[in-house]
């Protein structure tokens, strides 16, 4: 549950790497070894774990809360960890928290290139995960999985209207119906570290070339894994580690085509200077459990603007955050009072996710059902 709701904030008590997708025009001639061209169609959606942690009361990670919540379908309560303040009891400036963020940008050697994550840097800390955007609105929004053609935008957290805020502060305030005047803010505050050099044995790792024509790395997930984990024994366990990379693609298997994992997220915990435990999760092109597929335009993008290199368009000026599935569809809130209200009224009242009425999906405007 930890790693599902809030938008990704629930991933916070965790370590992150990020790789900057790779139908990102790319114009810049390429000479090393030729790669092997890959069919867009074989890039499947596949969730991994690795390791675990428990964050417990005595657990040093970031600022995070307990709560609890019954299932009507089994008659069980069941908890949960969040990031941030409690929402539900906390007042005033207690209401605010900052996390810390350490971005560590890899440069990745592989197959006689060199694919360097200072490159999506800037970019990075651009993006509506860093910087600030007014959530009210949305020129577009998906219309189908592809987003081709894009669907009509509209109304967003509509009660944030005014506010210039952060993507997980304003997901995490609809969730809890934060918004307007409320004190209530989950802030990330970027700092950027040296970057490290990975360098990926000729077994470990290999090219490939996407559809539109981009060139990019592909990484064996165990080897991979081996490498962020130890850098993660030598982060700061209350602050979320992020590793930043650009165009470096994980396989899983032996299978070089059994591509494409895009990043990790999971724990990073130490209990009272007595060790610590890490974990990993592992997830490929749409890895959110959250509301996959479906997204909504935000911000100004301005990386990677040009054509792929087949001539291909793939940017359009934006950042397409994912929605994200709240709290309340996992707990299968109804009606949910807790949410934000929907666009438009309906029978729950609140949403499920924080585009509500702009996902198309019926399964995400009402909670989740029960587990095949």
């Amino acid at each position: 549950m930890t790693r599902r709701t809030g938008a990704l904030v629930a991933a916070l008590v965790a370590v992150g790497v990020c790789a900057a997708w790779f139908t990102s025009s790319r114009a810049a001639a390429l000479t090393a070894s030729e790669p092997q061209v890959i069919d867009d169609a074989k890039l499947k959606a596949v969730t991994t774990t690795e390791g675990g942690a428990d964050v417990l009361p005595s657990t040093r990670t970031v600022a995070h809360w307990w709560g609890s919540a019954l299932n009507p379908h089994d008659g069980l309560t069941y908890g949960y960890n969040m990031v941030g303040a409690n929402p539900f009891i906390c007042a005033g400036a207690a209401c605010t928290v900052t996390v810390e963020v350490d971005i560590t940008p890899i440069v990745v050697n592989v197959a006689g290139r060199t694919f360097d994550g200072t490159n999506v840097l800037a970019a990075t800390l651009a993006s509506p995960q860093f910087d600030v955007n007014n959530y009210g609105t949305t020129p577009f929004a998906t219309a189908g999985l592809a987003n081709i053609p894009r669907g009509p935008g509209g109304p967003l957290s509509q009660d944030d209207n005014v506010l210039q805020l952060q993507l997980q502060d304003a997901t995490m305030r609809a969730q809890f119906n934060k918004t307007g005047t409320s004190s209530y803010h989950l802030y990330l505050h970027p700092n950027v570290l040296p970057a490290v050099t990975i360098n990926v044995p000729q077994n470990q790792g290999t090219l490939l070339q996407s559809g539109p024509g981009v060139i990019f790395a592909d990484v064996n997930i165990v080897w991979w894994s081996s490498q962020i984990q130890n850098l993660i024994t030598k982060a700061d366990p209350t602050h979320l580690a992020l590793y930043l990379t650009d165009d470096v693609l994980l396989f899983t298997g032996k299978d070089v085509l059994n591509c494409c994992v895009i990043g990790y997220h999971g724990t990073r915990a130490s209990g009272n200077g007595n060790g610590s435990s890490n974990s990993l999760r592992a997830a490929k092109r749409r890895h959110r459990v959250g509301a996959p597929g479906h997204r909504f335009a935000m911000g100004t993008n301005l990386f990677r603007q040009g054509p792929n290199p087949n001539g291909t368009r793939s940017a359009d000026g934006f950042y397409y955050p994912e929605d994200e599935v709240l709290l309340g569809w996992f707990m299968r809130t109804a009606p949910n009072t807790v949410a934000e209200p929907t666009q438009t009224p309906s029978a729950n009242i609140g949403r499920y996710t924080l585009m509500g009425d702009l996902n198309p999906f019926p399964g995400f405007r009402v909670p989740a059902t029960g587990c095949q």
